[in-house]
């Protein structure tokens, strides 16, 4: 297999480094910046330039090119070479790419990592596990998280869920928008930095993402990418209420760990063909409709 991209896909390249006695790294394909060809050199792995170059017999690519690089993307596909590629995936990108690997047999997948993640996971068991409809939904995220907290809440509440866009407004640090998930109220709020953007990961984003799913007996919540998944009773409903850590959070080195082993199993999951339900066509135009209509809506909020 090999790794398109010397940005992110540096995540790519270490994961699957970890993992040598599983996979086999052909190569990394970039456009032959310093930093692309430094990357190849430091994993020990082949540079390639164009997808022309990359040899016959590649099993999958995991591609992080963005927007700007997708054409090689719908090269790969071309060339019957299924893709795991990162989010966000706009709609027009994302059907393109459907459709190129539907035309030309093979698979494309949407590496949403996050939804992944054992806390994460955690959320959208309990969240189903409860016998009541919510009440309410809330997203607190960045641009850049944004999708991601979007693809755990679609996984959460089942998959293509119905969504519209009630109403924006601007706000500082938060622009808020309203919505409905399924027919349940969602209110989202987007730390936007779009006159000044921040550097992913960087400090002055003041989450990643929370997610909280409120029920008349209680609120769930996911507090951050790394935990904890809460759940704090209605005082209403329980005496005395009761606020416990369902799942704890994990620490910087364990997330780390378990981020890593999220996109390994992406890339498992792709290699073995498999199609669990967030991989099918409707379930990715849901999350990637959702993730584009929001943000038009901020955009438009901010103005």
């Amino acid at each position: 297999m090999a790794v398109a991209g010397a940005n992110y896909g540096r995540a790519y390249l270490s994961a699957l480094a970890h993992a040598r006695d599983r996979f086999e790294t052909a190569g990394l394909l970039a456009t032959g910046s310093i930093g692309s060809v430094r990357a190849a050199a430091e994993f020990g792995v082949a540079h390639y330039r164009s997808v022309k170059e990359l040899p016959d017999g590649i099993e999958l690519v995991c591609a992080a090119v963005g927007s700007r690089g997708f054409p090689v993307v719908l090269d790969l596909l071309r060339r019957r070479i299924p893709v795991l590629c990162e989010h966000p995936l706009s709609p027009s990108l994302l059907d393109a790419a459907l459709k190129e690997a539907a035309t030309n047999a093979t698979r494309f997948h949407v590496n949403g990592h996050f939804a992944m993640l054992p806390c994460s996971r955690e959320f959208s068991r309990r969240l189903s596990s409860v016998r009541e409809h919510p009440a309410f939904l809330e997203i607190l995220a960045t641009e850049r998280s944004l999708y991601a907290a979007l693809d755990v809440l679609f996984q959460s509440v089942g998959q293509a869920a119905p969504f519209e866009i009630i109403s924006a407004r601007p706000g500082d640090p938060f622009e808020s928008v309203e919505a409905t998930l399924a027919g349940m109220p969602l209110l989202l709020r987007l730390q936007c930095t779009r006159e000044n953007p921040i550097p992913d990961g960087d400090a002055a984003y003041l989450v990643d993402y929370r997610i909280s799913a409120g029920f008349r007996s209680g609120l769930l919540s996911l507090l951050s990418m790394g935990g904890p998944v809460s759940w704090t009773a209605n005082y209403a409903c329980v005496q005395p209420a009761t606020a416990s850590d369902i799942k704890k959070q994990a620490s910087p080195e364990e997330l780390r760990v378990q981020r890593r082993d999220a996109n390994l199993a992406a890339i498992e999951q792709t290699l073995n063909n498999s199609a669990p339900p967030e991989q099918q066509a409707e379930y990715l135009c849901a999350v990637s409709s959702a993730w584009h209509r929001v943000g038009e809506a901020s955009v438009l909020a901010g103005k």
